[in-house]
């Protein structure tokens, strides 16, 4: 391919993958890499340039490579990145006003929670305290696997917006 095609290619896809990249920037919170991620689509496309002969339908083509670079990106983003335990250090501050305020923030979620329905609580122990997924929640519980998901997102919303009128 020579470089009067590749630009031909690019024009043509131009609003498709402004488009592809903002959206998913947006719904990611990746904003500020919306115009990097837009580079990496063209930067990639012309590696992979060799293989646009075999291609038989350039959108759809062309929708996927972005996809899998925008989820390539967020799932690097998303990434934690843990140091071995000797970069860390190590605070003793067992101060009485750090005593008081671990009691006080400790009782204020002992109150936000017991706030909640009986069966709202338990699943949000089984997740968060017992690290259970939502398949071994559902078994335990009985219910649906979405209903599960659907209680814990809305638990957690529960919680914040009590958590915001507390403070």
């Amino acid at each position: 391919m020579e470089e009067k095609e590749f630009e031909h290619i690019v024009n043509r896809m131009r609003p498709l993958v402004t488009t592809l990249v903002t959206r998913f920037c947006d719904a990611t919170s990746l904003e500020e890499d919306a115009e990097d991620l837009i580079q990496d689509v063209w930067v990639l496309l012309w590696n992979q340039r060799d293989k646009l002969e075999e291609v038989r339908n350039l959108e759809a083509w062309m929708t996927t490579l972005t996809k899998n670079l925008c989820v390539s990106r967020y799932r690097k983003r998303r990434q934690v990145h843990l140091l071995p335990i000797t970069d860390y250090e190590f605070v003793n501050d067992h101060s009485a006003a750090y005593g008081v305020e671990e009691k006080e923030n400790t009782q204020l979620m002992r109150d936000l929670l017991n706030s909640l329905p009986r069966n709202t609580r338990k699943i949000l122990y089984l997740r968060n305290i017992k690290g259970m997924s939502l398949d071994e929640i559902a078994t335990v519980t009985g219910r649906p696997k979405t209903s599960i998901k659907s209680s814990l997102t809305t638990a957690k919303h529960q919680v914040l917006t009590l958590l915001k009128q507390k403070k």
